[in-house]
């Protein structure tokens, strides 16, 4: 039994220091995120991804670790948490236990809250391009209107000097489009 227990207090150790990894590489992530840097991003993502593998493995050691825990103490799998087996360790055992799973709480409350806000940070950033790319397509839907102060019609350059507003001898004109002169002669 006290095997088994030290075998569970060893598996919490390596899980905190993966979690603290995690913890690291999710900083990182927000510096990427706020810097607008793509491969940064990508990079920590990657890193992300690969620790986030590795935990996903040691919380399956130590399911089955507990299975073996549960069988032993005569308990229902799926009903024992470490905070139980905490009560039923013995000596230092027990304290160490108890440590090793305060600490792990601790580490995975502050990569939730570090997670918490990328995901606040990634929902922004896509806001704001979507907001972009309406103004964008705003934009490139919107008709072609002449510049105020010229008269309707008035504006395509195009036309012989009748008609358009700039009398005779001025049929070579093009008129400012957007607030610029393209191309002028008179």
């Amino acid at each position: 039994m006290e095997q088994l227990y030290s075998q569970l207090i060893m598996l919490l150790s390596r899980e905190t220091d993966l979690y603290r990894a995690l913890q690291d590489v999710l900083a990182e992530e927000s510096r990427q995120l706020v810097a607008n840097d793509a491969p940064g991003l990508l990079d920590a993502t990657r890193r992300k991804d690969t620790v986030s593998l590795q935990i996903r493995s040691l919380e399956e050691s130590r399911y089955l670790l507990m299975d073996k825990l549960a069988r032993v103490l005569g308990r229902k799998p799926d009903d024992l948490t470490v905070s139980q087996l905490c009560e039923t360790a013995q000596g230092t055992q027990r304290a160490q236990l108890v440590e090793t799973s305060a600490r792990l709480k601790a580490i995975v409350e502050r990569v939730n809250a570090a997670n918490d806000r990328n995901r606040q940070l990634v929902e922004n950033s896509m806001r704001l391009l979507q907001g972009t790319m309406q103004a964008i397509q705003n934009q490139l839907r919107a008709p072609m209107l002449a510049p105020r102060g010229y008269p309707k019609g008035v504006g395509n350059g195009v036309g012989n000097g009748v008609g358009n507003g700039l009398g005779p001898g001025r049929s070579r004109a093009v008129l400012p489009a957007g607030g610029m002169v393209v191309n002028q002669r008179v």
